[in-house]
């Protein structure tokens, strides 16, 4: 392991609602069986509940410019942050 002065952003739950809750299911899948998993998410609501965002700082920065796409079609801020967390989100 080499020390080295720089910060990393992890971009993994920057995701559309719809794919993380796909992920989700996988994940249930893989840890829960599967059986297990289908029981257990159809008694919640489908789309995915990102929990409340409101601890985390607003981004201000420039971005990787591999994620000029993904933030080019973020769409989706007002599904991630429920009404009363707080959470400000900066779009294209």
């Amino acid at each position: 392991m080499a020390r080295v002065n720089a910060y990393i952003y992890h971009y993994g739950w920057v995701r559309p609602p719809h794919f993380m809750q796909k992920k989700r299911r996988v994940f249930e899948g893989i840890h829960q069986g599967q059986a297990r998993a289908e029981e257990m998410l159809s008694k919640e609501s489908t789309d995915f509940d990102f929990g409340n965002m409101s601890h985390l700082s607003v981004y201000r920065h420039t971005h990787p410019a591999v994620m000029d796409e993904r933030i080019r079609l973020f769409n989706w801020g007002h599904r991630a942050a429920p009404v009363g967390h707080g959470v400000e989100f900066c779009t294209p």
